[in-house]
């Protein structure tokens, strides 16, 4: 059990006076499992991501739980659930003091493995919303950082709110370009001129020689398997570049065990590209409503000259329109190769600020300085 589960409800806090039990803390994956029903009725409602659902956040405390303070905020009785808000803080520095960072399940800690995040809102209830910011100044924090957050209709007003209690400012966050797939064209037909033609010559003379066949992976145990692969290529692509984070195991087993359990679900699949039957890239992809989310893309060096992170992207879009996807997510980061498939960027918005120890000091030692300047907490 978690270090931080044996208090399940909020004691009041900086003098707030909450209902008793209307706001909860959940802070161990055995109160969260409790919460799985529930969560789900909500993300029905609310129609989040799929980086807000109760699987990836589940999944995520699992492998990495232990290196934060889980502290999933749940506003409303037990049978009317208003809110749920996935937080956990993790411990860092700032300006040299020692901080206490509340962030997002799946970008808190340096490797941000979700995006297009969200608090989950019952229907309605967008504007109601003190008990979830009381809920949040009742957590012990220095530093907010809600990093890649989707700017649906709840953000604006939950960005208004958290500035009249603290100093909080909403700016860009990474944009994930998205590539519209058109049901009467060849996506290829999106793709930069050159890389067009590029990766239509490839195709052509890989396919004349016999060279080439693409493998769609969809049953759980085959995504295992291929994941494992990936895991493997990664590391070997890595090893001269500074290493790969895959040698670390629990970042080996969320890249396997959360896709796996996506794709019992039906909403996890790989698409590989085989050269000389041996595999030459992968795409992990993600179903998300009518979205198909590029997760993860690996090659191998050794068939670099034929471009396989393209023949994946390639194929992977082929698959999501033939399964009746008009958006393709190419992932946060603007990487030049996403733009030259025909990425259009979607922006996701990040809310920063600071309270207590940390803002007396930037006043005294004048610290403010521009957004695009601020010190981000480093993780111990």
């Amino acid at each position: 059990m978690s270090r931080c589960s044996r208090h399940p409800f909020i004691p009041p806090a900086n003098n707030l006076m909450m209902p008793q039990g209307r706001v909860r803390i959940i802070s161990s994956l055995e109160e969260l499992k409790e919460l799985k029903d529930p969560w789900e009725q909500l993300e029905e409602q609310c129609g989040c991501g799929i980086f807000s659902s109760y699987l990836c956040v589940s999944e995520w405390v699992r492998c990495f739980g232990d290196l934060v303070e889980p502290s999933v905020l749940v506003i409303g009785s037990k049978d009317d659930i208003e809110y749920i808000a996935p937080l956990a803080v993790r411990k860092g520095k700032m300006h040299g003091l020692p901080v206490r960072v509340l962030g997002m399940i799946g970008t808190i800690l340096d490797s941000s493995e979700y995006y297009n995040l969200t608090f989950l809102k019952k229907k309605g209830k967008v504007g109601d919303l003190d008990a979830l910011v009381d809920g949040m100044a009742s957590i012990k924090w220095d530093v907010l950082q809600l990093l890649d957050m989707e700017n649906d209709e709840l953000l604006p007003p939950l960005v208004e709110k958290l500035k009249s209690r603290w100093s909080c400012e909403m700016k860009p966050s990474r944009p994930s370009p998205i590539v519209t797939l058109d049901m009467h064209n060849d996506p290829i037909e999106n793709f930069e001129p050159r890389t067009n033609k590029r990766i239509r010559r490839i195709i052509d003379e890989l396919k004349k020689d016999s060279r080439f066949e693409t493998r769609l992976v969809k049953t759980p145990d085959m995504v295992e398997r291929a994941l494992n692969r990936y895991a493997e290529l990664h590391i070997a692509r890595w090893e001269s570049k500074g290493g790969s984070i895959f040698k670390d195991a629990r970042q080996r087993d969320f890249l396997i065990t959360m896709p796996v359990e996506m794709a019992k679900m039906k909403k996890a699949w790989v698409m590989e590209i085989l050269i000389d039957g041996e595999t030459a890239s992968q795409q992990l992809c993600l179903v998300d409503k009518d979205c198909i989310r590029m997760y993860r893309m690996v090659m191998n060096d050794a068939f670099k000259s034929f471009a396989p992170g393209y023949l994946a992207a390639y194929f992977a879009m082929l698959e999501a329109k033939s399964n009746g996807s008009n958006t393709f997510d190419m992932g946060p980061g603007q990487d030049e190769y996403k733009y030259k498939v025909g990425g259009i960027d979607h922006p996701n918005y990040a809310i920063e600020g600071k309270r207590g120890k940390v803002m007396m000091a930037s006043r005294l030692l004048h610290l403010v300085k521009k957004p695009s300047n601020e010190e981000a907490p480093k993780t111990d």
